[in-house]
């Protein structure tokens, strides 16, 4: 689901707007409880959501793997940790409830990025 450029600049406005006075704003783009950034807004994305969390005021926090542009790994059911995906017992329809594919280790690989 891609945000458009209004739809991200009106949350950080209603964010700035409705924070209470004296607070410091943090800026999270994913967790390990979410889809990662660039398989929720797209691998061409990624690069310009850290910058935006970056260059906002207040605190930027980076979950493992943004930073390269992790996108969500595959877990098959066998391999299904997360209580959510298990707790199913559907070994086709699992994955619309785990959270494993956005905790997978870092994707290392050889090429230049």
């Amino acid at each position: 689901m891609n945000s458009t450029a209004w739809e991200i600049k009106t949350v950080i406005d209603q964010w700035m707007t409705y924070m209470p006075s004296g607070r410091v704003a943090n800026w999270v783009n994913g967790n390990h409880d979410k889809s990662r950034v660039a398989t929720r807004q797209g691998v061409d994305r990624i690069d310009a959501m850290n910058m935006l969390a970056l260059i906002l005021p207040g605190v930027a926090v980076t979950y493992q793997g943004e930073e390269i542009g992790m996108i969500d790994g595959y877990v098959s059911w066998n391999d299904t940790k997360d209580p959510w995906g298990c707790n199913t017992d559907d070994p086709i329809n699992y994955v619309l409830k785990s959270r494993d594919p956005e905790r997978t280790p870092y994707q290392w690989d050889s090429s230049a990025h």
